[in-house]
């Protein structure tokens, strides 16, 4: 194992270390992604090895996607403990972050087979298994959330009992299951609620169409085909969190040889 050097880096030289463009250096010095960073006697930065660590480790998470709010919270945390340099809490953070990613992606999974069968008209029981607060957490979103995909029409929940209160079988867990892959991978509730229409009326099944004001994403596609992409994505930023683990241990592994190196010495 090689010991740390205390390289100092220009602005182009740190870019060109991390892969990326000399703007996107000084951008993310500009938005505190950056320790803070020295300047010679002629006013020039001067970036060192924890600036560099830092960018690879951004890249690492910016690299795959938008996978939610809770798991951009959760990056940001590693970006914001790199920032303090405090590596055994980024570490930690890094560690939360892969949990949540492989929760999500068991999650997909999960829905990637609800998908399969509906695709075949094959769809679950209306069995009463679940109140409004257990589907939501179920589901993995707040009660809020689910109210206003209730809202938007995009399911319609049975009452029961003499109470009348709202109740949730299997049926319509699975489409909760189905809404939250689709919104997750970013099409709009407009685009979600006609894909289900369409297949409520026995049409096209698990067809979706991109809201994403994409050019290069504005075709028709099944529900199973962006199920299977958004599984591909969460397996990417699966890597991408083990990358950024490796990153922080391999640095802290060489800091502690320094150190033991250093108490050696006479």
């Amino acid at each position: 194992m090689t010991a740390l050097k205390p390289s100092v880096f220009r602005t182009i030289d740190l870019a060109r270390a991390a892969g990326v463009h000399v703007n996107t250096v000084r951008f993310y010095e500009r938005i505190g992604f950056l320790s803070p960073v020295d300047r010679d006697d002629n006013g020039y930065r001067r970036f060192d090895h924890r600036h560099l660590l830092q960018i690879r480790i951004i890249r690492c998470v910016y690299a795959h996607g938008w996978f939610g709010r809770r798991i951009r919270e959760a990056s940001d945390r590693i970006i914001s403990h790199m920032v303090a340099w405090r590596l055994d809490p980024a570490l930690d953070a890094a560690d939360d972050y892969v949990r949540l990613l492989q929760a999500e992606l068991n999650r997909a999974t999960l829905t990637a087979d609800i998908l399969q069968r509906w695709a075949q008209r094959r769809r679950g029981d209306h069995d009463v298994i679940m109140n409004f607060s257990q589907a939501a957490r179920e589901t993995g979103v707040t009660v809020e959330v689910l109210r206003n995909w209730e809202r938007n029409g995009l399911i319609e929940i049975p009452r029961e009992g003499p109470n009348r209160k709202r109740v949730f079988s299997r049926y319509e867990l699975e489409r909760l299951g189905i809404i939250y892959l689709l919104r997750q991978a970013r099409f709009s509730m407009a685009s979600i609620l006609s894909s289900l229409a369409e297949y409520d009326r026995g049409g096209n099944a698990g067809l979706v169409r991109s809201a994403l004001d994409d050019p290069e994403n504005c075709e028709d596609a099944t529900w199973i085909c962006v199920g299977e992409r958004w599984i591909a994505a969460l397996q990417s930023g699966i890597g991408g969190g083990f990358e950024i683990a490796a990153l922080i241990r391999e640095h802290l592994n060489q800091k502690y040889a320094n150190q033991k190196h250093a108490n050696r010495k006479p």
